[in-house]
């Protein structure tokens, strides 16, 4: 073989690719054991059904011996394309039903440290982007259920109590780290997803500039979808009015509402790729569908809610979950009167609980595959959850700490 046809083979043999994107590469080669993306360990686990479905139906548990050190260039592209950051959305047939709870927890993970004071506390010390289009997210309650989390972890761990200036101090160094947008519309949102690799890149613009970004957090996605949709409505019958003559013409120029889905999965994609962090965000759905069970028992049971957003957006997530409160179902007919009275408390007892449930969206079952269902099946489908007046606690979990 002469020289010439060998550098042509061996320069073929060379893959290209941009810093970031060995970066990323390297960081899941270093953190391959780590199975915590969202910090809400119910969670991850259903994420890591989906992202490594024959690892979980199998029950393997990676090995915590390997070392960075021991994978070559042919790990490094396999992990490549297993690194992305996951995109989650929790959508719900109703408001109240526990989402922005969730996004709590979330939220109180990554900008908790790890451990304060000598207590554990299984934070992440990151930084969080929160975007409040219905102006629902509450800093008082952010600070209450992290205030109740602290309490728990002591607790927990059997530790004395932090004094108030301590915990004051604790809660005010993690709130710096969460950056709350509220925009007014839809313009005005993706206005904001452009700007914010700027002002995140600024170090001088806030107190963030050492922590790693964990999500970019949007409550909800779909607050400008009816506006959106009354203004392309009133643009088409404005249209036929000036030409009443050509009425396909005039509504084939007036833009349609897929258009600002799609800028709106590019932006999030986009702080995904740039930060390396994963996305979340909230829905609701008009789908006729029934509230999801406790504990579904089989893929049959779990709820099938249609995509709530048009465009790329339906095609987003990496996992989708159905959020709903615990149904109290209604008292029989042929009940009787006193059997109904002595079954009152106990319906009352589960109300006053604020039981919820996250369900798997089975809208696109049919693509999962054998070893992603058998996942997911050996997980319940989903996980329950309450909200108190204290804070959000995870059921089952065996350290009221760990539910982060």
């Amino acid at each position: 073989m002469s020289a010439e046809n060998l550098g042509r083979r061996l320069l073929g043999e060379v893959q290209e690719e941009s810093l970031d994107e060995l970066l990323r590469s390297l960081r899941a080669l270093h953190n391959a054991d780590v199975q915590s993306q969202i910090g809400i360990p119910p969670l991850d686990r259903l994420l890591h059904a989906f992202q490594h479905p024959t690892i979980t139906a199998q029950h393997h548990v990676p090995d915590r011996s390997s070392s960075p050190s021991h994978h070559g260039p042919a790990q490094l592209r396999a992990r490549k394309h297993e690194s992305k950051p996951p995109i989650v959305e929790l959508t719900s047939t109703a408001p109240g039903s526990g989402k922005t709870h969730l996004l709590y927890l979330t939220t109180i993970h990554a900008i908790l440290p790890q451990t304060y004071a000598d207590i554990t506390l299984h934070g992440t010390s990151n930084t969080v982007v929160i975007l409040d289009t219905d102006n629902r997210f509450s800093v008082p309650r952010l600070v209450a259920i992290l205030k109740a989390h602290v309490v728990a972890c002591q607790q927990a761990q059997q530790k004395p109590a932090l004094p108030a200036p301590d915990l004051e101090t604790l809660i005010l160094g993690c709130l710096k780290h969460v950056h709350v947008y509220r925009p007014q519309s839809m313009g005005s949102l993706l206005a904001t997803l452009n700007a914010i690799p700027t002002y995140l890149f600024d170090a001088a613009a806030h107190h963030s500039s050492h922590r790693p970004l964990h999500s970019v957090i949007l409550d909800s996605a779909s607050a400008f979808y009816w506006p959106m949709r009354a203004e392309e409505e009133m643009a088409k019958l404005g249209s036929r009015l000036h030409d009443p003559s050509d009425g396909a013409a005039a509504a084939s120029a007036v833009p349609g509402t897929t258009m600002p889905w799609t800028q709106l999965a590019r932006y999030l994609r986009r702080l995904q790729q740039i930060f390396d962090c994963a996305v979340l965000y909230t829905t609701v759905s008009l789908s006729p569908s029934p509230a999801p069970s406790f504990a579904p028992s089989s893929r049959r049971d779990i709820p099938s809610l249609r995509p709530a957003l048009p465009g790329p957006m339906a095609r987003l997530p990496t996992l989708r979950l159905v959020l709903a409160r615990a149904v109290v179902p209604p008292f029989a007919p042929e009940m009787a009167v006193q059997e109904a009275l002595s079954e009152r408390g106990k319906r009352q007892e589960v109300v006053q609980k604020g039981r919820f449930w996250a369900s798997v969206n089975g809208w696109d079952r049919e693509v999962w595959g054998r070893e992603v269902s058998e996942g997911l099946g050996m997980m319940g489908w989903g996980f329950g959850f309450r909200v108190t007046e204290e804070g959000v606690v995870l059921e089952g979990a065996e350290d009221p700490g760990a539910g982060l």
